[in-house]
């Protein structure tokens, strides 16, 4: 028999399952520090205070042009120089509040101009102030030159009517709303401008010819205008 050295090799074989890896080895233990905190270090010595004379004080400045006043002169200042209601300088009284105007109404009801157009007035007054607007006749009568600010909302219920509303200035037109839509028989609609008028300028909102306005007790048609600056 032949001894196994002699014999051919074989293939080699697969090769094997990695094997699991080993376990942590401990912590070493920590090091020791053998050293020691050095001595805390002692302040230097101070030195001696020159002997140099001091300068002089300044001058005192001027009073300050807006110098405070006493606390109680101020506040009787201020009494002094607060608006009173009424105004003696042009040697008649007169009421500050005509320094400004404003005013803004509503309508509670229907409005029609079946017949020819018609001026919108009103039956709701929120505020009037300086009292340049009149709610029964519609008008706004300008006293104070200046910008205004002017705005309006209608409100239509019918498919079969819809309402065409103008801001008039002096008998021109300004701006106006038309609400046209026959698929929605409710709607809201608004504009605003502001303009440049002067005293006896006259502003009104009117109703064209053959339309129908809505409202109710909610208020949805309202009109209102203020002054923006005076000229």
């Amino acid at each position: 028999m032949d001894p196994w050295f002699s014999r051919p090799r074989g293939m080699p074989g697969p090769p094997g399952i990695p094997g699991y890896s080993g376990m942590n080895g401990h912590n070493g233990e920590p090091g020791l520090c053998t050293c020691l905190k050095g001595p805390k270090g002692y302040s230097g010595p101070m030195e001696e205070k020159g002997t140099g004379a001091s300068g002089e004080n300044g001058e005192p400045g001027e009073p300050g042009a807006d110098a405070v006043c006493d606390a109680q002169l101020c506040r009787d200042s201020a009494v002094r120089s607060a608006p009173s209601d009424t105004d003696q300088s042009d040697g008649g009284t007169r009421d500050r509040k005509r320094n400004f105007s404003a005013f803004s109404v509503s309508r509670f009801g229907t409005a029609e101009a079946l017949v020819d157009t018609e001026i919108i007035t009103w039956d709701h007054e929120f505020s009037n102030v300086g009292g340049d607007f009149s709610p029964e006749t519609g008008i706004f009568n300008c006293s104070i030159a200046g910008f205004y600010f002017f705005t309006f909302h209608i409100y239509k219920s019918s498919s079969a009517n819809y309402p065409m509303v103008r801001l008039m200035l002096n008998g021109e037109v300004q701006v106006s709303i038309i609400d046209a839509d026959y698929w929605d028989s409710e709607d809201s609609s608004s504009n605003s401008v502001i303009l440049e008028l002067s005293v006896g300028d006259i502003i009104w909102l009117d109703l064209y010819e053959g339309r129908v306005l809505h409202s109710s007790y909610y208020r949805y048609t309202t009109f209102s205008g203020t002054l923006l600056h005076a000229r």
